[in-house]
């Protein structure tokens, strides 16, 4: 029982030479349901009733060179494993495969629900004249039928499902207005053409760039003619496709990029550039044409050069190589004055710890002046005295008349012995900083601040008259 219930899934994988096709069914999906043969009837009958390939084309008639879009799909009723066994050949013409659909498409014919999975796509450009076969494509199907309303009587039966051969008629192009020069190329195109610059060196890299696009066979565009001028060297190029695969008439461009070089001085263009094509819809030649593309190739600068030999135009670069040292020099002056500056007014505050000024002696004790701020209520006052009273025992430590917090630290730090002292000093000076400009909500900040400072001054040499208790 468990192997006929698979038998209600279909499994189709769509594969080159070995091709499956997969359909997605749902439990009321009425494919699922096992036909029942009706009296006198073959099950080939009625696998080929319900089973089939069709062949579109886009056309059934084209010109030579024009492409045509063939799609092989299989339409099936029923409940069924099919495996594409044979893929259709094709002679006389060009083959392109295109990207298929994997997932089913749903089609009603004459009241019947068919699953339409797509076989194989191409876009096919035909060589010659003449009738274009189609080949054939052919697939194995395993189908479960019973002959009776009893299901458990339902056998597989397998039957091979292929489609007629199909022709399409193939016009020769129309010898009247035909260009002697005709490259068969076959659609609707424009043309367009340019250069980095206009003015390069002699034996400078240039490069032309053409860029066709249109409908049509965009993969056959072929590199269009070009008259190079006596004065030019052209090289062997390359080009670039892009088409969009998913749309009919297949659309896109193709870029050609020629590299060339100019061999002596002088003006000179690159002509128009033309290109003909066999439009099938007014069933009529057109010409699309470049404009034409002026350039101007000068003297090859070179170090090498004497300078009794170079060229007029390189003496107006004379200003600009004046003022190239003196910018430089202006830069250098920028840069060095400040630095000399700040090193000289490092050496200023050595000298003056090395020489430092007798310290008279305060007028109170600097512990008592820190226990007098707690009573300032603002936060801001607070801090700006907690400053104010470090840098009287920074003045008093360097002997500095300076205020500058900086200038004091740095020259504490000079002192022997005073480097941690430096660190907290800093630290104080940042707090309080901090919260006069970018205030932090902390209440024990005060406090926190009160014993730094009263550490501080501790650690100070007590034995100098400014400290003495």
């Amino acid at each position: 029982m468990r192997s006929f219930q698979k038998n209600f899934f279909l499994f189709l994988i769509c594969l080159f030479h070995a091709l499956y096709i997969d359909a997605q069914v749902t439990l009321d999906d009425p494919l699922l349901k096992i036909p029942q043969l009706q009296p006198n009837e073959k099950p080939g009958d009625l696998i080929a009733r319900n089973i089939f390939i069709q062949v579109q084309s886009s056309s059934n008639s084209v010109f030579t060179g024009e492409p045509v879009l063939v799609t092989y799909k299989l339409f099936t009723a029923l409940n069924s494993q099919s495996r594409v066994t044979q893929q259709p050949s094709f002679s006389g013409c060009s083959v392109l495969e295109l990207p298929i659909d994997k997932e089913p498409d749903e089609e009603v014919i004459q009241g019947k629900k068919y699953h339409v999975f797509t076989i194989r796509k191409v876009l096919l450009i035909p060589l010659q004249a003449g009738e274009l076969i189609l080949g054939k494509a052919e697939v194995d199907n395993i189908v479960a039928i019973t002959k009776t309303e009893n299901l458990m009587d339902a056998q597989n039966y397998h039957t091979s499902t292929s489609n007629n051969l199909q022709t399409l008629l193939v016009k020769a192009l129309p010898a009247d207005g035909k260009p002697t020069n005709f490259q068969m190329l076959v659609g609707n195109y424009s043309m367009s053409a340019s250069v980095q610059k206009d003015t390069f060196q002699v034996g400078e890299n240039a490069t032309l760039k053409i860029t066709i696009s249109g409908q049509g066979n965009i993969r056959g565009i072929p590199s269009p003619f070009i008259q190079w001028p006596e004065n030019t060297e052209h090289f062997d190029g390359s080009d670039t496709q892009q088409a969009d695969l998913y749309s009919f008439p297949i659309k896109g461009f193709k870029q050609f990029e020629i590299p060339f070089i100019g061999k002596k001085i002088g003006q000179t263009f690159i002509p128009p550039i033309q290109l003909y094509f066999f439009d099938p819809v007014t069933v009529s030649y057109k010409k699309v044409q470049t404009d034409s593309i002026p350039i101007i190739f000068t003297k090859a600068i070179s170090p090498l050069t004497p300078s009794n030999e170079k060229d007029k135009t390189s003496l107006s670069n004379i200003p600009y190589l004046v003022l190239i040292p003196i910018i430089l020099l202006i830069i250098f002056l920028v840069i060095l004055i400040p630095v000399w500056m700040q090193k000289k007014k490092l050496q200023n505050d050595r000298a003056i710890v090395n020489e430092k000024k007798p310290v008279e002696a305060l007028p109170e004790n600097l512990y008592v002046r820190l226990n007098k701020l707690a009573g300032i209520e603002k936060d801001k006052d607070y801090f700006l005295a907690i400053k104010s009273l470090l840098v009287v025992a920074l003045q008093a430590m360097t002997g500095m008349e300076s205020t500058l917090e900086y200038s004091l630290i740095s020259a504490l730090e000079k002192i022997p012995g005073e480097m941690e002292n430096a660190i907290k000093s800093k630290m104080i000076f940042d707090t309080c900083n901090r919260q006069l400009f970018a205030q932090e909500e902390n209440n024990h900040l005060r406090e926190e601040v009160y014993f730094e400072m009263a550490s501080l001054l501790k650690s100070f040499d007590l034995k100098k008259a400014t400290f003495t208790q």
